[in-house]
């Protein structure tokens, strides 16, 4: 049964071998933390079309480009997250922010949430030679299946922020249809 965090669902640990990284793949994290971070968020701005990833890219005013500034806050988060015991609170928050901003945009569902996958591609090709040379492809998996479970985190998020765009269609739907019905009633009422 997931764990309640102030109304955010995060899944617990699986075993103790998926809650905490390996030591020594998570020293050569911390070591690599800012390419691939940076990384990562490369490849989360490809996903996006090329004038709005230029601007997310080049404009650093939080104000003036919001979804660059969450999904910088998030990349960072998550990662740290990661790094640490589980996905907390706070993270989970801003997790689900960067959804929710995912969920209203031109994106199909697998490419909502599909940018933590991207986290593993940003690993393996920073890391690559280090994984090979050290033997550390089963700390690599344990990694990665910490990833995969913010992805289902994720995938959560992205349903919940769906129902809520169409729940709020379907009431804009109602008092549309009420109000249509409501002129006409009183037009009718005006003719007799």
């Amino acid at each position: 049964m997931p764990e309640e965090t102030g109304g955010l669902h995060c899944q617990p640990a699986i075993n103790d071998q998926v809650r905490m990284v390996p030591m020594q793949i998570r020293d050569l994290l911390r070591d690599k933390r800012t390419a691939i971070i940076q990384r990562w968020q490369t490849l989360i701005l490809d996903t996006y079309p090329a004038d709005s990833r230029d601007f997310f890219r080049k404009q650093k005013n939080q104000f003036q480009n919001p979804v660059g500034a969450t999904l910088n806050r998030q990349v960072e988060a998550i990662f740290a997250a990661i790094m640490a015991d589980g996905l907390d609170n706070d993270a989970a928050k801003l997790l689900q922010e960067f959804i929710k901003i995912r969920a209203v945009q031109d994106f199909s569902p697998s490419e909502a949430i599909g940018f933590i996958l991207y986290l593993k591609q940003a690993i393996r090709e920073i890391l690559a030679e280090e994984i090979s040379s050290e033997g550390l492809f089963n700390d690599l998996l344990a990694l990665e299946t910490r990833i995969d479970r913010y992805l289902l985190t994720a995938f959560d998020f992205y349903v919940q922020a769906r129902e809520k765009i169409f729940e709020v269609r379907v009431n804009a739907l109602n008092r549309r249809s009420y109000l249509a019905l409501r002129r006409f009633t009183d037009e009718t009422t005006e003719l007799e």
